[in-house]
């Protein structure tokens, strides 16, 4: 793989960089172009290069910025323009299967607690043939099935190949009650590492509990950037340099994940931002008796005047009091006040990641200790500048 660092003179700019949450938690890479000199390749433009980006005054001291591909956008005679090339993620989250007409379906996944969730039939129409929900234990002692409501434990044959079939006819709607062998944020994240391939990291807890039954196959990108969301977390994906080995880091909102200090002689500018006045937070949750039932949560904030009413569109538990905690969570969170700071591009910043800083630059005010929790990164090598925004803790003082 050449790398550039080799090419520095027929470098006119490196790519500009933005980082942050596209798809609920899902942080995602925005790249510029990188423009070369027109006569770099000494003839015909490459269509098609691996390159190796880095940073800085030399190799030795230098800032990764990417390892991968870049194609050919735009010849003239004054430059060549390439742009990054990301390869779109299509894996689904969930695995497939085959109904009684052997037409492709999704397998439900179970995670956490759940009450009479739909188990997918299989087979011949003429067998009573399932997909094994994924619950803890043994039928009949740690969780069951009912058949129109009514408990149906007995007779059930385990064809240990990820179904189960009855041996006695099913005559309304087959349901299961119980608890998944995946229980929170953690466990859906070695899962979803497991189908991308990817090494997770994870520097916090993620203890976040689910209750939920996944039965709609999305991207799995999209689906965990939901859950992450609502959990109060966030991911990104990234490459290992030394091996090239795809990681994939969970972090929550706001705990730190690295933690560095600025003083008012180290930034540029800080801007603090209220984006946010609730009134009321709420969301709907929906849970089987085996009916269809929805219930309506809210809390309250702090601007009962002058606050809009908000809405947490998706939630992944029935229990009324795991997500009226996260309710509050996502209150507390969105009421505190955006905080950007505009700096010297001298490293490479990472998500989560604790910014202490002062301020004592506003006439009558000033931040002794402000905090910043890095969100959203934008680099630009041309400026040599970059831009670090995300909530914050800010306590303003008399100067």
């Amino acid at each position: 793989m050449p790398e550039l660092w080799n090419w520095e003179k027929g470098i006119v700019s490196l790519p500009s960089l933005e980082l942050r949450p596209d798809t609920g938690g899902y942080i995602t890479a925005k790249w510029g172009s990188l423009i070369l000199i027109p006569d770099l390749f000494g003839g015909e433009p490459k269509q098609k290069c691996d390159v190796k980006l880095d940073y800085g005054q030399a190799y030795y001291v230098s800032i990764p910025l990417f390892s991968g591909t870049v194609l050919l956008k735009n010849y003239t005679r004054e430059q060549l323009e390439y742009e990054i090339y990301q390869p779109e993620i299509t894996v689904k989250l969930l695995d497939e299967g085959t109904d009684t007409e052997n037409k492709a379906v999704p397998i439900p996944l179970v995670i956490g607690t759940v009450n009479h969730m739909r188990p997918q039939r299989t087979g011949t129409d003429v067998e009573w043939k399932f997909y094994k929900p994924d619950f803890a234990g043994t039928i009949g002692s740690d969780w069951h099935l009912y058949d129109d409501g009514v408990l149906i434990d007995t007779q059930w044959t385990d064809n240990l190949d990820g179904t189960m079939s009855r041996s006695v006819g099913i005559v309304g709607e087959l349901t299961a009650s119980g608890t998944g062998t995946m229980t929170d944020i953690h466990d859906l994240f070695v899962y979803g590492a497991e189908r991308l391939d990817a090494e997770l990291v994870s520097p916090h807890d993620a203890d976040i509990e689910l209750d939920h039954c996944f039965a709609t196959n999305e991207y799995i990108t999209d689906i965990l950037g939901k859950v992450c969301y609502y959990a109060g977390y966030r991911f990104y994906f990234g490459k290992d340099f030394e091996t090239g080995d795809r990681t994939m880091t969970l972090i929550a909102a706001n705990e730190q994940n690295g933690e560095s200090e600025l003083t008012q002689y180290e930034y540029q500018t800080v801007n603090y931002t209220w984006p946010d006045r609730i009134k009321t937070l709420s969301c709907e949750i929906t849970y089987f008796t085996p009916e269809e039932v929805k219930e309506t949560l809210s809390v309250d904030g702090d601007f009962q005047m002058a606050g809009q009413e908000s809405t947490l569109s998706d939630v992944f538990s029935n229990n009324s009091e795991k997500v009226l905690t996260q309710l509050n969570w996502h209150l507390a969170y969105l009421q505190k006040p955006v905080v950007e700071i505009k700096m010297p591009f001298i490293r490479m910043p990472q998500h989560g990641e604790k910014v202490i800083f002062s301020d004592y630059r506003k006439p009558k005010v000033k931040v002794d200790a402000g905090i910043l929790y890095i969100e959203e990164i934008s680099l630009s090598p041309k400026e040599r500048m970059m831009t670090l925004k995300g909530r914050g803790d800010v306590l303003f003082e008399d100067a």
